[in-house]
Parts: structure tokens; C-alpha cells; sequence
């Protein structure tokens, strides 16, 4: 993940472009290509984006590995190191391109996305806070998976259909590929819904015929593994992905329902406690009764008021 890549983003500025403060605004999960931020003004993430710049901001929106002018390539998804970077990188065109059409920035930054979003966004304050030349006014990562460890040894433990055992498989062979431990799906999951994913295609694991269960999907020896005491190659992984226990300097808000049966609320949860530990000034906004996407319109108001509070 090392070689540079030209990546891309979306960039949404206002009419009223005098010296706005910045956004950097990080979408949640998406399988199609089409709707990658630079590709169509009309995705989701874009009309978010659109209604944070009418309120007086530059909102810079990246792509991601994978999508827009990297849509060539497999998106890694949920890898922590290549969504920090290919934020961070379209913070710095963002403003370079502000300043080359002289509208003026403001001193502020504001980051802030949900799901894929959230944990995007997570990861990227920290990557600027130890490793960037920016400064965070605030950040608000909403319903991510910050604590991949404890979510991994969560969702192994159940015996029970799961509705998004496919995203978790995705985030597997993610890991599998980007940590270069490199076994086959037979070493993860069980037969016969090993034989049916494309191992050359990773969103084969949305179309292939599996079991839900995760204790009748993945193997014993895989279960064994998680639920132990020992380290191993991918638990290993999943620990250089945790992005939960940090100290941040810039205030931080996590936004998250309490039935989020996607995303569990342990991530936020955890986050809070070690981070409030380590010295953050952290809060935590819990949507009582809201999963996964019934929190989105309640998150949407929230990050709107605060970040225009300190506007």
C-alpha cells in the first residue's frame, strides 16, 4: 500500500467562497463504482455534502482506493492506513486548488462520516494528529468500526444468523490481502461457501450462497483462533487496524444507535472509555432505539449544529 497512486474526490464549494473553513467529509460503504463522490453529483454522500457547503463550507469528499480514477483497483475496505491517507491527500488538493482560485480557506477543519465514514474519519485523525501538518478543530466519526479486535471476537462468538456477515467478509479478505497473510477461503470459512466465492473478486461474497451463521460459516480452527488468547497473522491484522485507543487533541464527538445490529455499539462504546483515558476531550451521543441506518437522519442534524457552532 506504499506506491504513490493517483487517487480522487469530490470537492463541493459554495457560492459565497470567502475564507470558508474546511470539511473533510469521508462516505460510508459503497459496492457500486458509480457512485464514488467524483462520479455523479447526485450520490448520497455528495447531497450531504451539498447541504454542509450551503451552510458556508468547503466540503472535500474522497473517493477512496478503488473508486474514481482507482476504480482499476480492489477498494480495501475498512483498511485504516489507505482511507486516512486518501482523506488526508484530498484535504491537501482540496486546499491547494482553494488557494490556486483565490477564494480563501479558513484556519478551521472539521472531519466527519458514517460507517465505512466514521471509521474513515476516525483514522484519519489520528493519522494527522501524529503523522499530518494540519490541525483539527473537530471531529465527529459516526457508527464506525473502531474497534476491529473486540468486533471480530463479537461476531465469531455468534450462533445466529447475522444480516451482514457479507460486509465482515469483505473486511476479511480485505485483511487477508492488504496484511498479505494470504490463505484461502477455506482456511476462513467452511464448504461447500468456500468453493463459491471468487477468490479474484472480493464482492463475489455479496452474490455467493452462504450460511449466516457464524458459527456454521467459519471454520473451528478460524473460531478457535479469534476467540483465543494467542496472537496470530490475521489477528495481528485486525489489532494494526484498531483505531480506538488514542489520545486526540481536537475535541471529538462519536454519534452511534444503541440497536445498531451492523456496526455494534461496543466500537463507540470502547472508544469513548479508552480515549477519555488517554486524555481525550471525547463525547459520546448514543441514538437511543436507532440502528444502524434509522441513526443517519439524527447524526446528520447533530454534526450540522456542532460543527456550525464552532464555524
Amino acid at each position: 500500500m506504499s506506491d504513490k497512486i493517483i487517487a480522487s474526490g469530490a470537492l463541493v464549494i459554495p457560492d459565497d467562497s470567502k475564507n470558508n473553513s474546511i470539511i473533510s467529509y469521508q462516505h460510508g460503504t459503497i459496492t457500486d463504482p458509480k457512485h464514488a463522490p467524483s462520479f455523479s453529483s447526485e450520490t448520497a454522500s455528495n447531497g450531504f455534502a451539498a447541504l454542509m457547503a450551503s451552510l458556508g463550507f468547503y466540503v472535500s469528499v474522497p473517493d477512496y482506493l478503488g473508486y474514481g480514477e482507482t476504480a482499476n483497483l480492489h477498494h480495501p475496505y475498512e483498511h485504516g492506513e489507505s482511507l486516512a491517507t486518501a482523506s488526508y491527500d484530498m484535504i491537501l488538493a482540496s486546499r491547494e486548488f482553494i488557494a490556486s482560485n483565490e477564494y480563501g480557506v479558513g484556519d478551521k477543519l472539521f472531519l466527519t462520516g458514517y460507517s465505512e465514514g466514521g471509521y474513515a474519519t476516525m483514522a484519519l485523525h489520528q493519522y494527522i494528529e501524529e503523522k499530518g501538518d494540519l490541525t483539527v478543530t473537530a471531529s465527529a466519526p459516526a457508527a464506525g468500526a473502531y474497534n476491529k479486535s473486540e468486533l471480530a471476537s463479537e461476531i465469531i462468538s455468534k450462533d445466529e444468523p447475522l444480516p451482514f456477515i457479507r460486509n465482515y467478509l469483505w473486511v476479511l479478505d480485505t485483511y487477508n490481502w492488504v496484511h498479505k497473510i494470504n490463505k484461502p477461503w477455506s482456511y476462513f470459512i467452511n464448504e461447500p461457501y468456500a468453493s463459491n466465492i471468487d477468490p479474484n473478486n472480493p464482492l463475489s461474497v455479496f452474490d455467493a450462497e452462504l450460511d449466516s451463521n457464524p458459527s456454521k460459516l467459519f471454520t473451528e480452527s478460524f473460531r478457535n483462533e479469534i476467540s483465543s488468547e494467542e496472537t496470530s497473522s490475521f489477528k495481528m491484522a485486525l489489532k494494526e487496524n484498531d483505531r480506538f485507543d488514542w489520545k486526540a487533541n481536537a475535541k471529538v464527538r462519536l454519534y452511534y444507535g444503541t440497536k445498531d445490529d451492523f456496526v455494534y455499539p461496543l466500537n463507540s462504546t470502547s472508544a469513548h472509555k479508552a480515549m477519555k483515558e488517554k486524555g481525550s476531550v471525547v463525547e459520546l451521543f448514543p441514538f437511543e432505539g436507532k440502528n444502524h441506518f434509522t441513526a443517519v437522519n439524527d447524526y446528520s442534524i447533530g454534526v450540522l449544529i456542532w460543527f456550525l457552532s464552532q464555524k
